[in-house]
């Protein structure tokens, strides 16, 4: 009887560890969309950053050159939060990378919002948590530029609970970034 008993309940143990396994990701946990799988989500998302996909006029941007391709790289969600990278470069096949622009997107009430700052070649590292919160850090790296000795910078996107938005972690009071090389060549 006992045996029959260790069985059953291990049996049940498989099995609701198999279903939440194979479940769907809870929509309040982080993840990053996917343009297939999350392809309403995703293509909503797009439909509200149609003028930031828009190329620049080149003759309203002088002298600045025109970022002529631009296109969703990432939407990583949160909540009710979207965390929201669009690339963009001169041209489709500019030598120089993407230069990265973040956006808050509050997918309720569709109200958007720059990030203060954009990151040449960004790439995405990991999830960290450095500190007690329910969303961990995303942590990415950059460069400081493309035609110069650049910097290699070590940044984090966090998420404000309290305001239930995205901003660029501060590692001290002067640095939203740390160098972690360099390179003395150049691109």
């Amino acid at each position: 009887m006992r045996r029959n008993l260790v069985i059953v309940v291990l049996a049940l143990a498989v099995c609701r560890s198999a279903a939440a396994h194979n479940a769907p990701p809870s929509s309040t946990a982080f993840h990053w969309l996917d343009a297939v799988k999350d392809a309403a989500l995703f293509e909503r998302i797009k439909v509200s950053f149609a003028d930031e996909l828009k190329p620049d006029d080149p003759e309203r941007v002088k002298p600045v050159v025109a970022q002529l391709y631009k296109k969703i790289s990432r939407i990583g969600v949160f909540e009710t939060s979207a965390l929201v990278l669009i690339a963009e470069r001169e041209t489709p096949t500019s030598a120089y990378g993407n230069y990265f622009l973040a956006f808050n997107y509050d997918l309720k009430s569709g109200k958007k919002a720059p990030l203060e700052k954009g990151f040449m070649v960004w790439k995405f590292k990991k999830l960290v948590r450095f500190e007690s919160t329910k969303m961990p850090d995303i942590v990415f790296t950059y460069l400081s530029c493309t035609e110069c000795e650049a910097d290699y910078l070590l940044g984090s996107f966090r998420f404000d609970s309290t305001d239930g938005v995205w901003g660029i972690r501060n590692w001290s009071e002067k640095d939203d970034a740390i160098m972690i090389g360099s390179d003395t060549v150049g691109w």
